[in-house]
């Protein structure tokens, strides 16, 4: 608000000074019709010398005539008036450019922050999904470890009571127990086997969700990156304005500077009109 206020403020002054100069001349110039009319000047007609010989009136000739000073204040004022216009046309444009560059600026900013925040919380989902994922799997293991347990455990008190029900049971043959054997070790085998499946599908969900943290950690690196690069466009940023004021403080020195240079010469212009 003040650097808005310090340009209208030279502006006023400018047009102050100008309006004295303008006063200043046409006192002047309103003097000197006001001595020439008290002590006019004789013109000979004919190259006669002046004097009594001579008796044609003499003339009064006026140095500045009327229409001639209005016309001159005019157009001195006109062209003021002109300068005036162009000088606060210039500056307000000024001012609407660095509003639109602010406001790309500020744009482009919160884009930069909205994409890293948004990277942040799309690592952060990746994260509880995939500690949910692992959560889940461990469970699914458990519970297959446990199933298989129980099963091979049933296996073996199965065939225990099947061999001694069969030992007991003196009508049985001996083929008969070989067969309830071979059965129970076939359901022990069985039962192995599934352990040993359970455990290779552990194994492979442990690499799975160890690539998913992986996948996860990359996820939160990129967003580090991408904050890092938030942070460096903000800096940036406070550079280009540190620059843009530097420069805009240089444009107001010249500019004041070619203003008291304009003054000055127009004040030596009306000096050299009186």
């Amino acid at each position: 608000m003040r650097e808005s206020r310090q340009p209208q403020n030279i502006l006023r002054q400018e047009k102050l000074g100008g309006i004295a100069g303008i006063i200043l001349g046409v006192l002047g110039l309103i003097l000197i019709f006001l001595l020439g009319r008290e002590h006019p000047v004789e013109i000979t007609v004919g190259g006669e010398p002046p004097g009594p010989q001579n008796d044609a009136p003499p003339i009064a000739t006026q140095i500045v005539d009327a229409r001639t000073l209005q016309n001159t204040l005019d157009n001195i004022t006109a062209r003021q008036e002109a300068e005036e216009r162009a000088r606060l046309e210039a500056e307000r444009q000024a001012e609407e450019a660095r509003r639109r560059e602010e406001e790309a600026a500020r744009r482009a900013e919160e884009e930069q922050q909205r994409k890293a925040e948004e990277a942040e919380r799309r690592a952060e989902a990746a994260r509880q999904a995939a500690a949910a994922q692992a959560a889940r799997e461990q469970a699914a293991r458990e519970a297959a470890r446990e199933a298989a347990e129980k099963a091979a455990q049933a296996a073996r008190e199965k065939a225990a009571q099947e061999a001694a029900a069969k030992q007991t049971a003196k009508e049985r043959s001996a083929q008969e127990v070989k067969a309830a054997k071979e059965q129970a070790d076939k359901e022990a085998r069985e039962a192995a086997a599934a352990k040993t499946k359970a455990d290779k599908e552990a194994r492979a969900a442990a690499e799975k969700a160890a690539a998913e943290k992986r996948a996860a950690e990359q996820a939160e690196k990129k967003a580090a990156a991408e904050k890092a690069a938030a942070e460096k466009a903000v800096k940036a940023k406070e550079a280009a304005e540190k620059a843009k004021a530097e420069k805009e403080a240089a444009a107001k020195e010249a500019k004041e500077k070619a203003a008291a240079e304009k003054a000055a010469k127009a004040k030596a212009e009306k000096e050299a009109a009186a």
